[in-house]
C-alpha cells in the first residue's frame, strides 16, 4: 500500500487551499489592527486636545505629554505587527505561487491571483504600510508643538525680570 493516498493534483491543491487560508488570516489581522489603530487614535488625538483645556496649565502640559506617549508608542507597536503581517503574507503569496503554476498547468487553466509585483498588491498594502507611519509623524509633530508649549509655559515661571 502507498504511503500517500493523495495525488500529486490533490496535494498542490491542499497546499494551495492552506496558503490561502494563511493569506486570509494575515489580511484579517491586518485589518483588525488598522481598525483598532484608527480608533484608538481618535480617541487619543482627542484626549491631546481635551489635555490643553486642563487646569491649571501644568497638568494639562503633563496630559498631553501622557497621551502623545501612549498615541505614539501604540502606533509605533501597530506598524510593527501590521509589518509582520504584510511579511508574512507576502511569503505565504510566494509559496502559493509555485503551486498556482503546477495547478494552471495541469488543469489547462487560468487561476487568478494577485501577484507581489502587481501594481494592484501594492496599492492594496499602501494604506496598511503608510497610516501606521503617518500618525507616528503627527505624534512626533505635537509632541514638538508640546515642547514649544512647555517652554512658553516655564519660560515666565523660570525667567522673573527684576
Amino acid at each position: 500500500m502507498s504511503g500517500n493516498p493523495l495525488s500529486p493534483l490533490q496535494i498542490h491543491q491542499y497546499v494551495l487551499d492552506r496558503a490561502d487560508r494563511q493569506v486570509a488570516a494575515q489580511a484579517g489581522a491586518i485589518g483588525a489592527r488598522m481598525m483598532w489603530l484608527v480608533l484608538a487614535q481618535s480617541f487619543l488625538f482627542s484626549g491631546f486636545v481635551a489635555g490643553g483645556n486642563i487646569q491649571p496649565p501644568g497638568f494639562g502640559l503633563a496630559v498631553e505629554a501622557i497621551v502623545t506617549s501612549v498615541g505614539f508608542f501604540t502606533c509605533l507597536w501597530v506598524r510593527a505587527g501590521v509589518n509582520a503581517a504584510l511579511a508574512a503574507m507576502s511569503r505565504a503569496k510566494l509559496a502559493r505561487q509555485v503551486h498556482i503554476d503546477y495547478l494552471e498547468k495541469e488543469l489547462n487553466a487560468y487561476l487568478p491571483a494577485v501577484q507581489l509585483e502587481d501594481c494592484e498588491h501594492r496599492l492594496g498594502n499602501m494604506p496598511a504600510e503608510r497610516i501606521p507611519t503617518l500618525l507616528l509623524s503627527a505624534w512626533i509633530a505635537l509632541f514638538g508643538l508640546l515642547c514649544w508649549r512647555a517652554v512658553y509655559f516655564l519660560l515666565p515661571l523660570v525667567h522673573t525680570p527684576r
